[in-house]
């Protein structure tokens, strides 16, 4: 995602905060850049929001296992 996709997602994040959907793509984005310190929130805002949500579980359970190295 670019800064501006993420600043988008932002926004509709505190216009609907009930709606999980834009935490999801967060969380989803953050998992695939390694970033637990911001990927964590966010998906654990969707397991809040939609606890069935198991592509959240499996990305949260990818996050909490990445490696701090950059191997």
């Amino acid at each position: 995602l670019t800064d501006v996709a993420i600043g988008h997602l932002r926004r509709v994040i505190q216009a609907q905060p009930e709606w999980w959907a834009p935490q999801f793509a967060l969380g989803q984005h953050y998992t695939r850049q390694r970033d637990r310190e911001k990927g964590e929130p966010a998906l654990r805002q969707v397991l809040k929001l939609a606890p069935d949500c198991r592509q959240a579980r499996v990305y949260l359970s990818t996050l909490l296992n990445t490696r701090d190295d950059p191997d």
